[in-house]
Formats: C-alpha cells, sequence, structure tokens
C-alpha cells in the first residue's frame, strides 16, 4: 500500500498527523502518529489525543517527542566569559555610583544603563579542545535539556499506554531553518550548495539521525 500525509484539522492545533494510504483511487485510513513535548501539560494533551483516538477506533502507529533537548554544534555556538567582577575595595564606591547613575538612567561609566557585556572567548574554547586531542572541536555536539522531565515525558506515557515511542527530536536550528526554506532537513540549504558544502549537511545535522529512525520505524510498521 502506498502512504502519504493527508493534513487535518487536528494537525495544526494538536500535533496529531493522519497516515491515508492509497490502494488505486482509494484513499484508506493507515493510522495516527502523535507528537508530545517533554512538559507533563504537554503530555495531558497527548493523553486526551490518545483517547479521542481509541474512541474513534484510529490506529495510534507511535509517538514522537519534539522539542527533547538542545542539541547543536560547537562551530555555531559562542562561548562567552562573564565580565569582571569589581575589586572588593571598590565594592563601596561601586554601590553609590551605581545608585546615582540609576536613578539618572545612566550606567556607571554614564552610558545609558547597558551593562557591561561578557567577553568573547569562542577561540580560546575551540584551541583548547584541539589541544586536549580533538581535530575538529567544531564538530562536536553540545547537548542540555530545555525542559523538565519530572513527569517522564513521552517514554513514561507511552509505558502506561502501551503505546510506541518512535523516537526523540531534539531542538535543532538546523530543522527550524530547513521548515522555514520549505526544505526536507537532510537537503543542503542554498548557501550550502553555494559553498560547496552540501554532502557534509546531510551529516551534520544534529536531529538527522533521531528523524532517520523514526521514519524507517514508520515504514517499517506501515510495510508489515
Amino acid at each position: 500500500m502506498q502512504t502519504e500525509p493527508l493534513d487535518c484539522s487536528l494537525s495544526a492545533k494538536y500535533g496529531v498527523r493522519l497516515l491515508v494510504g492509497r490502494q488505486g483511487s482509494m484513499h484508506v485510513m493507515v493510522g495516527v502518529l502523535l507528537c508530545a513535548r517533554l512538559q507533563e501539560v504537554a503530555i495531558i494533551d497527548v493523553r486526551k489525543e490518545v483517547s479521542f483516538c481509541r474512541k474513534v477506533g484510529l490506529n495510534v502507529l507511535g509517538v514522537v517527542e519534539n522539542m527533547a533537548g538542545l542539541r547543536q554544534r560547537l562551530d555555531e555556538l559562542r562561548f562567552l566569559a562573564p565580565a569582571p567582577a569589581p575589586a572588593p575595595a571598590d565594592a563601596a564606591a561601586n554601590t553609590a555610583a551605581n545608585g546615582q547613575h540609576a536613578a539618572n538612567g545612566h550606567g556607571v561609566d554614564g552610558s545609558a544603563g547597558v551593562a557591561e557585556e561578557n567577553r568573547d572567548v569562542t577561540a580560546q574554547v575551540l584551541e583548547a579542545l584541539r589541544s586536549a586531542g580533538f581535530a575538529d572541536p567544531g564538530a562536536l555536539i553540545a547537548a542540555a535539556e530545555v525542559f523538565s522531565s519530572a513527569g517522564g515525558g513521552a517514554a513514561h506515557m507511552c509505558k502506561q499506554l502501551g503505546l510506541k515511542l518512535l523516537g526523540r527530536v531534539p531542538l535543532d536550528p538546523h530543522l527550524g531553518k530547513a521548515a522555514e526554506e520549505g526544505r526536507a532537513v537532510f537537503e543542503a540549504s542554498a548557501d550550502e550548495v553555494a559553498a560547496g558544502q552540501a554532502a557534509a549537511a546531510k551529516v551534520d545535522v544534529p536531529s538527522a539521525a533521531a528523524l532517520k529512525s523514526i521514519v524507517a520505524q514508520l515504514l517499517s510498521t506501515l510495510e508489515a
């Protein structure tokens, strides 16, 4: 059966994606793909979607957890060192000066209240990583958990409801940029093609592995 996505009113509001199979000129409902986020308030909505699907007899093919932590290459980040704190001997004088200038709407140096900027130490950090044995430190992936997982997220919900967790798609600037440009994240952008980086673009996208795994599992389920 040939399968293709069909948008519906539910998809934009609730993260529900209907998959429809084509048999000749006929379209047959295959199932529903649900998209969840890590926060418990979002999981509550997905539980309602699961309940709705089961009441009307829609087959839930699986759940994808979206925005599952931040993943970004180091060469796409800036590293900032905090502005140095004033010496203890100057603390009292600075406090008085701050109070006077704040009353006038200005900073200590008479500027319009703009704090001293942090110092950019990106080059030093990358060089330190090279010295530590990383030939291409920019290719390392920085990872951070942005949202709380206190409730267990989609994995806990799937275990409770007997659903299949197809994967976790991280927050990835490449994915957002691809969506804005109307192309697949696996395809190089126009800038990357012009710079001769098309091949590297397909490999270095942090979310690529998760997306490929989700697609492979879906295809396997639909072909079964």
